[in-house]
C-alpha cells in the first residue's frame, strides 16, 4: 500500500512537472503571436496533449484546427475567442471540460442531458422533503440536517448531509463528497446500531474523497477497477483502484441510490462498492464523469479544465459516458413525484427489510 501512495504522489508530482514543461514549450513557440492567437494555441496544444476522449467522443481535434486556427487573429476579441472555443468544445459534451475567468464560467457549455436533473430542474428541495415525508411513512424520524454548505443554493441544497433512522434502518444523504471524513464517520457512529442502511446519491456533484468514504463500508481491501492518464507520450499503462478499510467502518447492508445525477466522485464512491457483497446499488446508471480534473492557465489569464484519465471497471470496460450501472434499475417519475411517491426509497427499505 505505501508502494501505491508513493506511485499516486509521484503521478501528481509528474503532471505538474510535465504541466509546466510544456507550458515553458508552448510560450517559447508562440510568443511571437499575439494574446488571441498565443491563447488558441495553447488550448489547442493542451487539449491535444492531455484531453482523454477524443476518439470517444468520434471528434477530430486536427481537423478542428484546421477549421478554427485562421479565424483567429491578432484583432479577434475575447468575445469572439470565446465563441470559438465554445464551438470548438461543445461536441465533447463533457461536464468537467470548463472555461474559468475570474471564478466563474467564461462560457456556457453544452452538457449530455441529464433526465434526472432536467425532470427536477426547479425541484430538488420538494424532491428531497418527498424523500422525507416517504421515509417518515415508513416509521423513520424527522431528518436532520447537518453542516451548512452554499455551493448548491440556487439547487436548494443547502446541507451536506440528512440523515434519519427508524427503530430498524437508517438512512443518509450525501449531496458532496467532500473531505469531511470526521463528521462522516461521526454521523456513521449513529447508525451503528442499524441494521441496514439507505446511502442517496441521487443528486450529488462529486467531490474528492470517493474512495476514503469507499473504505467505511468495505471489509478487506481489494482491486475495483483501474484507470490511464494522458500525457506527452499517449496514455500510461493501466493503474489499480484500490480501496480498503477504513475509518469508522459498518458492515450492515447498505443500499445506494443512484442516478445519471450522480457524478465524478459520487461515482468512484458508487464504482468502490459495486463488488461487495452486502452492497445493492439501486437506480438508474450514473452520469459517465469520472475523470480527475486536469487545469491549465492561458496566456489571456482564463482557466481551462479537462477530463485527462479514463477509468475502467474489473472488467475492463470504460465507464465515460456510461456510468456505472445499478443491481436493481428504477427510475424516479415526475408521475411518483407529484404522487408523493418515491419507488426507490420503498425498494431500499424492502431490501433491507429482506424482501424481493
Amino acid at each position: 500500500m505505501l508502494l501505491i501512495l508513493l506511485c499516486a504522489c509521484s503521478d501528481e508530482h509528474n503532471l505538474k512537472r510535465n504541466t509546466n514543461k510544456l507550458g515553458k514549450e508552448l510560450y517559447h513557440k508562440y510568443h511571437h503571436l499575439s494574446q488571441p492567437e498565443q491563447t488558441f494555441e495553447h488550448l489547442w496544444n493542451v487539449y491535444n496533449t492531455y484531453y482523454a476522449f477524443f476518439e470517444e467522443k468520434e471528434v477530430d481535434w486536427q481537423a478542428v484546427y484546421s477549421e478554427y486556427r485562421p479565424r483567429i487573429t491578432e484583432l479577434t476579441t475575447e468575445k469572439e475567442l470565446l465563441n470559438v472555443f465554445k464551438d470548438m468544445l461543445n461536441p465533447l459534451l463533457d461536464g468537467h471540460v470548463r472555461l474559468i475567468k475570474d471564478g466563474e464560467n467564461a462560457v456556457q457549455l453544452d452538457r449530455r442531458v441529464c433526465r434526472f436533473a432536467r425532470k427536477f430542474n426547479g425541484k430538488l428541495k420538494d424532491f428531497h422533503n418527498n424523500t422525507m415525508t416517504v421515509l417518515q411513512n415508513n416509521g423513520f424520524n424527522p431528518p436532520k440536517d447537518v453542516f451548512r454548505i452554499y455551493d448548491y443554493e440556487e439547487l436548494g441544497l443547502d446541507f451536506l448531509y440528512h440523515y434519519t433512522q427508524s427503530d430498524r434502518l437508517g438512512y443518509l444523504r450525501i449531496v458532496d463528497c467532500r473531505d469531511h471524513l470526521v463528521l462522516f464517520d461521526d454521523l456513521l457512529s449513529r447508525m451503528e446500531n442499524t441494521k441496514g442502511l439507505i446511502i442517496d446519491l441521487r443528486y450529488n456533484l462529486g467531490g474528492d474523497v470517493d474512495k476514503e468514504m469507499a473504505g467505511r463500508f468495505v471489509k478487506k481491501q481489494r482491486v475495483y477497477g483501474y484507470k490511464v492518464q494522458k500525457g506527452a507520450t499517449g496514455f500510461s499503462k493501466h493503474q489499480p483502484l484500490i480501496v480498503k478499510p477504513q475509518g469508522h467502518t459498518y458492515s450492515q447492508p447498505v443500499v445506494l441510490l443512484v442516478s445519471d445525477a450522480t457524478f465524478s466522485a459520487a461515482e468512484g464512491f458508487v464504482l468502490a462498492l459495486s463488488g461487495e457483497n452486502h452492497v445493492t446499488i439501486v437506480g438508474t446508471s450514473t452520469g459517465g464523469y469520472f475523470s480527475d480534473v486536469y487545469n491549465y492557465r492561458l496566456p489571456n489569464g482564463m482557466n481551462t479544465y479537462l477530463s485527462h484519465q479514463q477509468y475502467y471497471t474489473v472488467d475492463s470496460v470504460l465507464l465515460e459516458d456510461k456510468g456505472v450501472t445499478p443491481d436493481i434499475r428504477i427510475e424516479n417519475t415526475l408521475e411518483d413525484f407529484h404522487a408523493g411517491r418515491d419507488p426507490l426509497i420503498d425498494k431500499a427499505i424492502s431490501l433491507l427489510n429482506g424482501q424481493k
